[in-house]
């Protein structure tokens, strides 16, 4: 097998600002396959995975392709080895040089390596899979960014190819609300960069949903609330349900009223009382209720629906009422 030599279909990029995507290169030449996975179990408190033939050194990303029964260990989820017991067994680490996984077990499985892909810096938000060369996330930052990609496989790295990533404004930046971005795919909530909401403050969220980096219409809600809370278990402390849908199509917002403020988030905050401020890291959930749109339909007729649980900082009001 000779070096990798990527081919990419575009050496331009453009993407809206807190907009979610993923962009797949490609390369001839690659090396990686997929391969059984007989069993991870815990050998001497460390996790150890079985794979005849398994080809990784020490430090190299992989993905558990597909995992029965997993304990602590996910599928698609990029991993790195870490000890190499022997050319059928190694264990591994949820990120570059870090401890290894001591909890993580499985019946059987698949793996996928062989090749690791790198890149110069990328935008702030974006990330790159060094095991498939995925770029993906919701850039953060408008500007215009030169990136180069490589991939090294057996036989050696690849020479750099660059691309140009553009992450234009924000379509709704001529607000003084939050933006926030939700994939429907994954739950994953993306909010600007160094965020902190206020108490007492009236905001205004504008709220994309999208799934594989495509803005989507979820057609008219019937419902949709923002929660937040100081702790899981704990009592609600707010709750913001006033919204409105703009636009249709690729260019959909709904558009959600909260006001920061309720006894219940008094109470809390003199929990986190200091000197230099008063703040939190609440934990926060939108929830919604869309129309079912499969035929039939298949299921109700309406579908409720919630992101992941995310951080969202809450600073104490300086100035009296």
């Amino acid at each position: 097998m000779s070096v990798a030599v990527i081919n990419l279909t575009t050496s331009v990029l453009e993407y809206q600002q807190w907009q979610s995507w993923i962009f797949q290169p490609w390369a001839t030449n690659l090396a990686s396959v997929t391969k059984v996975v007989s069993a991870i179990t815990i050998v001497t408190s460390k996790s150890r995975a079985a794979c005849t033939s398994h080809g990784l050194s020490a430090g190299q990303p992989f993905m558990f392709a597909s995992l029965v029964n997993p304990v602590n260990v996910t599928a698609l989820q990029v991993y790195y080895a870490v000890t190499i017991v022997d050319a059928n067994t190694f264990t591994f680490a949820a990120t570059p040089g870090g401890a290894e996984i001591a909890t993580g077990t499985a019946d059987s499985g698949t793996m996928t390596a062989g090749d690791t892909w790198t890149s110069s810096a990328l935008p702030p938000g974006l990330t790159l899979n060094p095991v498939t060369g995925a770029i993906g996330g919701a850039g953060i930052t408008a500007g215009v960014y030169v990136v180069g990609l490589q991939v090294t496989n057996t036989n050696g790295t690849s020479a750099a190819v660059y691309i140009t990533i553009g992450i234009a404004p924000a379509a709704y930046s001529n607000h003084s609300g939050v933006d926030m971005t939700v994939d429907v795919g994954t739950g994953k909530v993306t909010l600007p960069d160094g965020l902190v909401i206020k108490e007492d403050d009236d905001l205004l969220f504008y709220i994309t949903f999208v799934r594989n980096g495509n803005v989507i219409d979820l057609g008219t809600l019937t419902a949709m609330n923002l929660s937040l809370k100081e702790f899981a278990p704990d009592v609600t402390l707010l709750v913001g349900n006033t919204f409105n849908k703009t636009g249709s199509g690729s260019s959909t917002v709904y558009i959600l009223y909260a006001k920061i403020e309720s006894d219940a988030l008094k109470a809390s905050m003199t929990n986190y009382e200091a000197d230099s401020g008063t703040m939190f890291d609440s934990l926060a959930e939108l929830q919604w209720i869309e129309p079912n749109a499969t035929s039939g339909p298949t299921g109700p007729s309406t579908l409720r629906r919630s992101s992941g649980i995310f951080n969202m900082p809450i600073v104490g009001n300086f100035l009296p009422d």
